[in-house]
């Protein structure tokens, strides 16, 4: 039995009605666009590609939609790398010491991660990412100024106004992963040298091997007595 207007085709439409109106034959094209939609095809190369899609029903009338898609390369190696995040510039937290006044001792300074108390202080803190840790020990000092600048004192300068020096003792520089650290520091620096007795600073800073960039500099004080 077909329906009252007739035998349909396989949208549903009556096949009568394919052929009448210019407007029947677009509805048709519409419907099989949508139709196109659903299909899937992978192509291998870019390129620009002419795409064709036809079909007859069973009275032979035909039915053609076409079209072009475009397909694009692949982002090549140089330009993925170019769109990497940036590397951030390592961070220090945490940074702390277990006492600012401590008797000297005979041992170097070790980088741990234990927590063992050592003789003398401990300084800790916190990496973000695997970085070269540089301390750097200074000592204050009087003087006067001399020419804008602050030099140390003779017998010349007595007479001008005071000022303060900051001396550089020497440093430490260490290879740390990420993550917390301490380094024991008993007042001993590289080849045999030690901090004299008085009061001092720690300035502590992170550099990336890799990119070259640096943390923000950490400060801590601290005394060495008998």
């Amino acid at each position: 039995m077909h329906p009252p207007d007739g035998p349909r085709n396989l949208l549903g439409e009556p096949l009568g009605r394919l052929v009448r109106t210019r407007r029947d034959r677009m509805a048709v094209r519409r419907r099989f666009k949508r139709l196109w939609c659903r299909l899937t095809h992978t192509y291998t190369s870019p390129g620009t590609y002419a795409v064709t899609l036809s079909s007859e029903d069973a009275l032979g009338n035909l039915t053609t939609t076409s079209g072009s898609i475009v397909i694009s390369a692949e982002p090549s190696p140089a330009s993925k790398a170019l769109t990497k995040p940036s590397v951030e510039a390592p961070q220090i937290t945490h940074l702390s010491e277990s006492h600012r006044r401590w008797r000297e001792g005979s041992q170097s300074a070790v980088l741990s991660r234990s927590k063992r108390p050592p003789l003398g202080t401990v300084f800790s803190f916190t990496l973000s990412q695997a970085s070269r840790v540089t301390l750097s020990f200074t000592q204050g000092a009087s003087g006067f100024l001399v020419g804008g600048k602050c030099v140390k004192s003779s017998r010349s300068n007595r007479r001008h106004k005071r000022c303060r020096r900051t001396l550089s003792r020497g440093s430490l520089t260490y290879a740390a992963s990420a993550g917390a650290h301490r380094i024991a520091f008993q007042g001993r620096l590289a080849k045999g040298r030690h901090l004299p007795l008085g009061a001092y600073s720690v300035r502590v800073q992170a550099t990336n091997t890799t990119t070259g960039k640096r943390s923000a500099v950490e400060a801590l004080s601290f005394t060495i007595v008998r």
